[in-house]
């Protein structure tokens, strides 16, 4: 049987990449390949299918635990596979398992001197201007010995890009070519009338302290009338310190649907009139890393016709959004809200118009792109 071997170094974190990571190996074995996985740690199978409808047990042929390293402890965790000994035990697993194929994804490319095809999803290139922030301080030899090399072009992959914004800065950055493939997402089949809207304001997020869920909350307060819904996944004890945190600023408009399943999700995003999303927002030391590089809840939240209100800066203007849905604070997004409040004709052209952008974010777009890559790089 034809193998393909898939590197994540974290792969338990299930966030956006992973998704995109998990269904491009889901797809690649709907087409005959034995997918190894080699991760420092693998996500719970419960949750996986809750999330996302993916089984990994059934997916993943063989696993292979392989330690990353983290390169930086100041940024949320910046985890890699750059150290001679991570790179070794790789190299010893791909000659073991002889595979047509690899894919790979992480902020830069550790450097694999393998003879096949190497195909790695990039969210954001890195450059030195990250490791420049005022609080981040070069510890070890291998982080100073790292700070030289991040501007580096990676060597020898076909680089897909989530986004123009990411493929300009991989250009920008790394002075090298990649390909757009947008991510999948969980786009609704058919439309949803304004009429049916409940007044509710939505959010999807993993509870974690850099998502800056409480402006969404500090913003409801301000709204008359309408609820706030905040969907989103604690992983660990920080988001659970987090998201009692965010418990105690809550009052009684703000409902939580922690951990929600997808249909559970779905059923949010139907009745919501208004869709937030804040990565980037109220950044202390804002750097382009920072941004949102795609949003893949943007668009799950377009196509439910969620009209948005988005943190003005990064990958959005892909989007074509309008600036009644971009702010850069809480009083950009109480205006803009109360002048859909008071204009249903503006809100319902502005949701119609959202729907229609965010039809061409689905599976089937990523699964067709991604298989027309593999043929061409297979071949």
């Amino acid at each position: 049987m034809k193998r393909v071997v898939f590197i994540f170094p974290k792969l338990s974190s299930l966030g956006g990449a992973e998704k995109v990571f998990l269904h491009a190996m889901k797809i690649m074995q709907n087409q005959g390949y034995e997918i190894i996985l080699i991760t420092q740690s693998i996500p719970d199978n419960d949750m996986a299918i809750k999330l996302y409808g993916i089984d990994i047990e059934k997916i993943v042929s063989r696993y292979y635990k392989v330690r990353a390293s983290n390169l930086s402890s100041s940024f949320r965790g910046i985890w890699v596979y750059q150290k001679e000994k991570e790179i070794g035990k790789i190299l010893e697993i791909i000659e073991k398992e002889k595979p047509e194929m690899l894919f790979i994804s992480q902020a830069n490319m550790p450097k694999i001197e393998v003879d096949i095809p190497k195909i790695a999803f990039v969210w954001c290139p890195f450059t030195r201007y990250l490791f420049k922030r005022k609080n981040y301080k070069l510890k070890s030899e291998w982080r100073k010995k790292m700070d030289a090399k991040v501007d580096e072009a990676p060597d020898d992959y076909l680089l897909l890009a989530n986004s123009e914004w990411t493929q300009d800065k991989i250009k920008q950055i790394w002075g090298c070519e990649s390909k757009v493939l947008y991510p999948c997402c969980d786009i609704k089949e058919g439309s949803v009338k304004a009429e049916d809207k409940k007044n509710w304001i939505c959010t999807i997020s993993r509870f974690n302290k850099h998502k800056h869920i409480e402006i969404a909350i500090d913003a409801v307060k301000e709204l008359e009338n309408l609820e706030l819904h905040l969907i989103g996944i604690a992983k660990n004890e920080e988001d659970e310190d987090y998201l009692k945190k965010l418990k105690k600023m809550a009052g009684s408009k703000c409902v939580f649907h922690v951990n929600a399943s997808i249909e559970e999700k779905k059923e949010v995003l139907k009745k919501s009139k208004y869709g937030l999303h804040l990565n980037g927002a109220n950044m202390q030391f804002p750097t382009y890393v920072g941004y949102e590089h795609f949003g893949i809840v943007i668009a799950e939240m377009m196509s439910f016709g969620c009209v948005m209100q988005h943190y003005k800066y990064g990958f959005f203007p892909e989007f074509i959004l309008d600036e009644d849905q971009k702010f850069n604070g809480v009083d950009d997004i109480i205006t803009n809200i109360k002048k859909f409040e008071d204009d249903f004709e503006l809100y319902n052209k502005t949701m119609l118009k959202n729907q229609e952008i965010a039809s061409k974010y689905t599976d089937e777009e990523f699964e067709k792109g991604l298989l027309e890559i593999v043929e061409k790089i297979g071949t």
